[in-house]
């Protein structure tokens, strides 16, 4: 009875030993999986978040950009762009001291996009984005 019984736990002790074996060889292909959505998840994480808003002024129509990191919480640009038609949307380009629309053939002054309006533009966007983005902060 004493040698039946050590060749049954030697047996116990053999499946133990192979389920673990069969189970790390199953655990090895989701362990990587989950070590690859790991990765996706962190480049996602670090990637800049890109918010696009929208102004009026000046009969204009501004869609500024605010990029932020969404690891920090910070913001770490803001651009007002290019003055667009408000009547048909259209991205206005400088022709000879004017902007001009390609679309309606609009016309505004140079001084409609000078620093001093670009600035206001950017500052309105951030207002937005921190509005609408209450846990972010301005760098």
């Amino acid at each position: 009875m004493g040698i039946l019984l050590s060749v049954s736990a030697l047996a116990a002790v053999l499946g133990a030993a192979l389920g673990w074996v069969l189970g790390r060889r199953g655990a090895a292909p989701a362990e990587r999986r989950a070590a690859g959505l790991q990765a996706q998840l962190d480049e996602l994480a670090a990637r800049p978040l890109v918010w696009e808003g929208r102004v009026e002024l000046f009969d204009l129509l501004w869609f500024p950009e605010v990029t932020a990191s969404p690891k920090t919480h910070r913001v770490s640009s803001v651009k007002a762009g290019l003055p667009h038609c408000r009547e048909c949307a259209a991205p206005l380009s400088l022709v000879g001291g004017e902007w001009a629309c390609a679309g309606c053939q609009a016309r505004r002054p140079e001084s409609v996009a000078d620093v001093a309006v670009t600035d206001m533009i950017a500052k309105e966007a951030l207002r937005q984005f921190l509005q609408r983005h209450p846990d972010y902060r301005a760098a």
